[in-house]
């Protein structure tokens, strides 16, 4: 009698273990439609917007472009991996630099800059995002 009930636990067993792999091999992955919508929505508005409200670092100005332009290619040998860029707002030529788009990177570009160029200081511009 216990032989028996050992053979229906193994068949009830197999039995059990087979449905359940059945049930594992019939994934079903439901999706809808307004992640997808989403998904386009955010692709169509990162290739329309190049900049977005953030700050840099104004490192110099000048009145003369020169000496801007030499100070910006000297400010690319010491931090090859941060922008700068050259404004001109009448009478003066702006050296900033970066494209931090929060005071978290800001602060740690800061960190770095400042031991250089002992003069710089926090501005609100527009920067690239990309």
């Amino acid at each position: 009698m216990n032989h028996k009930i050992k053979k229906l636990a193994i068949v009830f067993f197999l039995l059990f273990f087979a449905g359940f792999s059945k049930m594992i091999a019939q994934v079903t992955v439901l999706k809808s439609g307004w992640a997808d919508a989403l998904c386009i929505k955010y692709d169509q508005y990162s290739k329309v917007v190049e900049e977005v409200p953030g700050y840099r670092l104004q490192i110099m100005y000048s009145n003369n472009r020169e000496e801007t332009n030499a100070a910006k290619a000297k400010f690319y040998q010491s931090f090859p991996n941060i922008r700068a860029y050259v404004n001109y707002e009448q009478p003066y030529y702006k050296l900033r630099v970066g494209d931090f788009k929060n005071k978290l990177q800001l602060t740690r570009a800061m960190a770095l800059v400042a031991p250089i160029y002992s003069g710089c200081f926090t501005v609100r511009d527009d920067v690239k995002i990309k």
